[in-house]
């Protein structure tokens, strides 16, 4: 029997059925099942009785797969009848990423073929979406402070740790130095603000950031910029990035 009315219901019925009957009654997911069925093999006695478990996991796991496909065609039609043929394309392309999908590419394969097939410039659109929402996802990898260097400068009992870490701070701050060590230098000096030191050296490094072509080294030099002895005139450079082309650092901008 094809899997549809019916013959979908009883599947659906059997799983449940199946689930159930596995479970004893005790509400276990299939992963306490498993657990359960690794501590039975472990003794001799009870290795057929983990076999029965086992087999009863993976009896469960292929009518479930059936539902699984039935249900993955039957939701894009129901976007297709709701006209909303992009929140399909976008929920088969987000679900082809997850890693518990990856053994079932080839049914999302075949049904977006179709939708491609019937609606190409609503496929190319989300695709187009997906793709900048990425970039920008790693364009923005949020920059760690080194905690070593934080300690060590907020700490008050060695004065000679404390040089030492703002001299390797200032070099991760200078200009050779690489985008990555430049995010971390930024984002260790403003995480140490609370202590006392000289500000006018970091001052000097962090104002020509504001230039960077790094949209992130752009927004933690304006939101550490303030707090570095900065000039009327050095904040009169800020003003202007409230244009910026990221919206972090626009925002960043709204903080002073």
């Amino acid at each position: 029997m094809s899997i549809g009315g019916f013959g979908l219901v009883g599947v659906v019925l059997i799983v449940l059925y199946g689930a159930m009957a596995l479970a004893g009654g005790k509400g276990q997911s299939l992963q306490q099942l498993h657990d359960e069925a690794n501590k039975l093999r472990e003794k001799p006695e009870t290795v057929e009785k983990a076999a029965g478990v086992y087999r009863s996991i993976v009896e469960t796991h292929l009518a479930n797969e059936k539902v699984f496909q039935s249900a993955l065609r039957e939701l894009a039609q129901c976007y297709e009848d709701a006209n909303q043929p992009e929140e399909a394309i976008r929920f088969l392309l987000k679900l082809a990423y997850r890693s518990e999908a990856k053994g079932r590419q080839d049914s999302l394969k075949d049904i977006f073929a179709k939708l491609q097939l019937k609606h190409p410039e609503a496929v190319k659109k989300v695709v187009e979406e997906m793709q900048m929402a990425s970039a920008h996802k790693r364009e923005f990898v949020t920059a760690v402070p080194t905690r070593s260097l934080v300690d060590a400068i907020v700490q008050r009992k060695d004065k000679e740790l404390r040089q030492k870490s703002l001299e390797k701070l200032q070099e991760m701050l200078a200009a050779e130095s690489s985008v990555e060590d430049k995010r971390s230098g930024l984002a260790t000096l403003r995480s140490s603000l609370t202590a006392k030191f000289d500000r006018k050296p970091f001052r000097t490094l962090v104002l020509p950031f504001l230039q960077s072509k790094d949209a992130q080294t752009r927004m933690l030099a304006v939101r550490c910029l303030p707090s570095l002895e900065a000039k009327a005139s050095d904040l009169k450079l800020i003003a202007p990035m409230a244009q910026d082309s990221s919206s972090e650092v626009r925002q960043s901008v709204g903080w002073h």
